[in-house]
């Protein structure tokens, strides 16, 4: 650090009921007061600097701001017990309104992170305190009951365990065996958990939380979905009231809940969004089967520099230049600006699934034919004790800096399962670019219970290979009788180019980034799409027209 920055370590900042918080503070010395960039961390305030985020403290400090850097309650410095989010609203009231007192700051404050120190920023803002200008969450939800802890009814098992485990536990371990006590199973425990996406996941979630528990008392609440009081709702934590960087990863776990806290702060002309080719904790464009080119990256866009002159653009009371969206064209491989999100000139186009002599077949509403006039039903047998393992997507499973359970992925040999169907369009003629929401409505029926339908788009390429691009999952309450269900599979911005097809994956299980519906030891169970004019299931597309590129 240049000797023109002074930092203060562990400065313990004060809360209402007195617990303190342990914070790092950088400002450059002698400076006149300037406005402080805050991130409330419970990774470890030390261990990167601004974790998490692609902004460095030095250029912070050298571009006119103090910074600082909080371990949140009951984590590493700080005082008082963790528990995930439950202090989180008033601990970050606090924070912002003791740091807006110090002579070193003008009283206003703003805050960065991604993750966890995402939604701290969203839950502080809840409380409105006067000295928050803004906020720039990253990669993140407020909303941490669903689109966190579970996602379309179901657990997500795979991210939650991995996170208690990966993220959470060991500075908890590190506590205890400088006390001098045996941790010596729970590590063990998390060397499982973190080696890779089978093993003790396949015990499911009650089994785990009970292994976790010595460790992590909480974890019960998390892998069983109940969640404590103090975790907000979304109606609590969306303002609209202070001006948001939203910035997500089309492959990210929480783009759901990004594009979600970007439609309330988009109340604010000064809000933006940003959204890039990336997934949880990978930034770089690159994934084990894919890379999205030169431009995708976090740092190649500079990230960090944006953030920075969008604070000063803020804070400086004028209008905030730039484009009010801006993202990555996956397969077209470029930024885009836009007006809004998602774009008004989309197209919500139906595509038809249908029985073919090679297979499901998905054909758009003009090029249907006779076979829309054909009604049919197609079969998924699920059996728990083998479940479709998760290949690709949104996920957060082991290897998780370095995209290797993440993304874009093959998905051949997971369609090759039989119990796994595939809806795919003839070679496209021209080139397709579906930019926004993408869903499947499906008109399904079964065995009596539990079910789940996965939903997942895939671009065909001339070559066979089968990329996947966007998904999400349902889980229903089935029987005999037919009913109709809408599995929204997020968002993207993907264009497929000609002879590419397009293809729909219905599946029973994506294990273990989702718990089960019917657990191991229950029988096979059979769950039945219908298509066909009676039952028009469909995989429902934003397209864009091209002559409005």
């Amino acid at each position: 650090m240049s000797s023109d920055i002074l930092v203060n370590l562990d400065v313990m900042v004060p809360m209402r009921d007195g617990v303190r918080l342990a914070t790092d503070v950088y400002r450059l010395r002698g400076s006149r007061p300037v406005p402080v960039i805050v991130q409330r961390n419970p990774y470890g305030k030390s261990s990167t600097g601004i974790v998490n985020n692609w902004l460095d403290v030095r250029r912070a400090v050298e571009a006119g701001f103090a910074v600082a850097v909080q371990d949140t309650r009951g984590r590493f410095a700080s005082e008082g017990d963790f528990e995930p989010f439950v202090a989180e609203r008033a601990d970050g009231a606090d924070t912002i309104d003791w740091l807006a007192r110090q002579p070193w700051c003008d009283g206003r404050v703003v805050m960065v992170g991604g993750s966890y120190t995402g939604t701290t920023q969203w839950y502080a803002a809840a409380s409105r305190p006067a000295g928050l200008k803004a906020i720039a969450p990253a990669t993140t939800s407020a909303d941490v009951r669903d689109g966190w802890a579970r996602a379309g009814g179901a657990l997500q098992l795979g991210f939650v365990a991995l996170w208690i485990a990966e993220s959470l536990i060991p500075s908890e371990l590190a506590r205890r065996a400088a006390r001098g006590e045996d941790v010596a199973a729970a590590r063990a425990l998390l060397a499982e958990l973190t080696a890779s996406a089978g093993g003790p996941y396949a015990s499911g979630p009650a089994d785990l939380a009970e292994r976790l528990r010595d460790v992590a008392p909480y974890a019960g609440d998390w892998l069983g979905g109940e969640l404590p009081a103090g975790v907000l709702g979304p109606e609590e934590v969306y303002t609209g009231e202070v001006p948001v960087l939203s910035i997500g990863g089309w492959h990210d776990i929480f783009l759901d809940g990004t594009l979600e806290g970007h439609a309330v702060a988009s109340r604010s002309p000064s809000s933006r969004l940003v959204v890039g080719p990336w997934a949880h904790g990978a930034h770089s464009g690159w994934f084990p089967e894919r890379w999205f080119g030169p431009r995708s990256s976090a740092a190649a866009i500079d990230l960090g520099g944006l953030q920075l002159r969008w604070f000063k653009e803020v804070l400086d009371g004028g209008e905030v230049t730039g484009p009010p969206v801006r993202i990555f064209v996956m397969g077209a491989d470029e930024w885009r600006d836009e007006q809004e999100w998602p774009p008004a000139r989309a197209v919500y186009t139906p595509f038809r699934l249908g029985a073919g002599p090679e297979g499901g077949r998905l054909t758009a509403d003009r090029e249907a034919g006779r076979e829309a006039g054909r009604d049919g039903v197609t079969t998924i047998r699920h059996d728990p004790a083998d479940p479709v393992p998760a290949t690709g997507g949104a996920t957060y499973l082991p290897g998780l800096f370095i995209s290797a359970n993440s993304g874009p992925r093959d998905q051949r040999k997971v369609e090759a399962r039989p119990d796994v169907l595939s809806f795919t369009s003839g070679p496209l003629e021209e080139p397709l670019e579906a930019i926004g929401p993408v869903s499947a409505r499906l008109f399904v029926s079964g065995d009596a219970g539990p079910a789940d339908f996965v939903a997942r788009l895939v671009d065909v390429e001339p070559g066979g290979r089968a990329m996947s691009v966007c998904d999400g999952i349902l889980r229903v309450d089935l029987t005999e009788e037919v009913r109709e269900i809408e599995v929204r599979m997020s968002s993207t911005a993907y264009a497929f180019g000609p002879g590419h097809r397009i293809r729909l994956d219905v599946a029973a299980s994506c294990f273990p980034r989702f718990d089960l519906a019917r657990p191991p030891g229950t029988p096979v169970a059979e769950q039945r799409l219908h298509h066909g004019p009676s039952h028009p299931s469909c995989l429902i597309l934003p397209v864009i027209p091209l002559h409005t590129r």
